[in-house]
């Protein structure tokens, strides 16, 4: 089972109300056009880097920031922290709250260290308040663990929990993510942790803020935390000295953009031994409404049948697929669109059934919440080259989520004019997908996957403010 867990809403501000222009009754308007909101200026600053211990036989670590760090009471302020485990039993909440898709990226162990597998974990809260905050993190099971908490503190932007989060899995030594959109009045930061403590992390295209020995790893931090003058497209990448290295980039606009708010949920697979893929979602589904975005890939000589959310029906949510019947297996992929709300609750088991079994083949599933915006018709491709070539249209301030799958599961996969997020081995096949947030509007946007030339599918879909 690969767990599917739902994140609960951060605290949304109020936005700024616009003054409209009025008129006299048979006269000319007194005033022409309406006044220009007044919007108030995103602010972000690191708050520090903290020590929290797990102690052996303890599911749970605590950290108290001070009040003096923390700063005064603000009811646009939000907290982003981040931190990593090299145990299994990760940390799953603090304070409360279940960090669900929050949970950013993981590092597998190798083969004879399987126990210690290493994890960045990224949440954010609402803090508006003053005072110490003591940061309580709950893990799944026991363990015996020092790690670091890093904190950054974000003032009249979006809710964090629908930002934009560019992650990625354990590469080599470096990590590049390519076109990143960062809108006007945004703010950018990524978080990043190293294998192997004794490393050095260097950054570009950010300032680097914290590199750290977190216990067993090392953890780092970057940002930008001067506002976009204007929109525009950046690289960042991170490099460590020695060892693996992972982690994420996220943008935060000002909380007055109107951009479609989307957040990359999690990466999942599953393995079908028969013909049925169940997702347990243990999550909390007091987010509010949104609808859950799925992209779902397979390899296999089987069409997807139905497909359950907490023992609902959603095959009516098909927004479109695409099916390549010229290898042996089958490529797929298929893409849902389903409201979540109070009355239909998030929790529960996700399930997948084929019309045939695919021999323990897994699915790769993209797991996306729009938490406000337009899901636009799918675009697709299906060949037998290169390149999976999507010419997409969007709107000023949409975003843009992609995935491709192929047979060779160790061909890598280059992509143009849209952020990789992940490119992995699926077992016997490759998948791989990419995101563009808070685009600039755009008609016939080229973005292609490119690669060893053999039978492909892929798909792009546009979400609109």
């Amino acid at each position: 089972m690969i767990e599917l867990a739902l994140p609960p809403a951060i605290i949304r501000s109020a936005e700024p109300s616009l003054v409209k222009a009025s008129f006299l009754p048979g006269l000319f308007p007194v005033i022409a056009a309406a006044a220009a909101a007044v919007v108030t200026p995103i602010s972000a600053r690191l708050v520090g880097t903290y020590t929290v211990t797990f102690t052996a036989s303890n599911t749970s670590g605590s950290v108290n920031v001070p009040s003096a760090d923390l700063g005064a009471a603000d009811p646009n302020k939000q907290l982003f922290f981040y931190w990593s485990t090299e145990l299994e039993q990760f940390p799953n909440n603090a304070n409360g709250l279940s960090f669900g898709g929050n949970q950013a990226v993981t590092m597998p162990g190798s083969a004879a260290t399987a126990a210690h597998s290493t994890f960045l974990q990224a949440a954010a809260i609402a803090f508006t308040g003053s005072g110490d905050q003591a940061m309580v993190l709950t893990a799944i099971g026991s363990m015996t663990e020092t790690s670091q908490v890093t904190i950054i503190e974000v003032i009249n932007g979006i809710p964090i929990s629908e930002c934009a989060i560019y992650c990625c899995p354990n590469v080599t030594s470096s990590k590049t993510w390519d076109n990143i959109r960062v809108p006007e009045g945004a703010v950018i930061f990524g978080a990043c942790y190293a294998a192997t403590d004794t490393a050095t992390l260097s950054w570009t295209g950010l300032t680097e803020i914290v590199d750290q020995d977190a216990g067993g790893m090392r953890i780092g931090a970057a940002a930008n935390f001067t506002p976009a003058v204007s929109g525009t497209d950046v690289t960042v990448s991170v490099t460590a000295s020695s060892g693996l290295v992972s982690g994420i980039v996220m943008v935060v606009p000002n909380k007055a953009a109107n951009v479609a708010k989307v957040q990359l949920l999690r990466h999942s697979g599953g393995n079908a031994a028969t013909a049925t893929v169940t997702i347990t979602n243990t999550g909390s589904p007091n987010r509010g409404d949104y609808t859950l975005l799925l992209m779902i890939g397979i390899e296999g000589n089987a069409t997807l049948s139905t497909i359950t959310l907490n023992s609902v029906d959603i095959s009516s949510g098909l927004l479109g697929s695409v099916v390549n019947t010229g290898p042996n297996p089958d490529l797929s992929i298929y893409a849902y669109a389903w409201p979540i709300n109070s009355s239909n609750s998030p929790s529960g088991s996700l399930v997948i059934t084929y019309s045939a079994s695919v021999n323990g083949i897994p699915a790769s599933i993209e797991a996306y919440i729009v938490e406000s915006g337009t899901i636009g018709t799918p675009v697709t491709a299906n060949a037998n080259d290169g390149s999976a070539d999507l010419t997409i249209s969007i709107a000023e301030g949409g975003t843009i989520v992609a995935m491709e799958i192929h047979g060779t599961d160790t061909d890598v996969v280059s992509w143009s004019n849209i952020t990789e997020c992940l490119d992995g081995d699926a077992g016997p096949y490759r998948t791989s997908n990419a995101l563009r947030s808070y685009c600039a509007a755009e008609s016939n946007r080229a973005v292609a996957a490119t690669f060893t030339s053999q039978n492909h599918v892929a798909m792009a879909i546009p979400i609109n403010p």
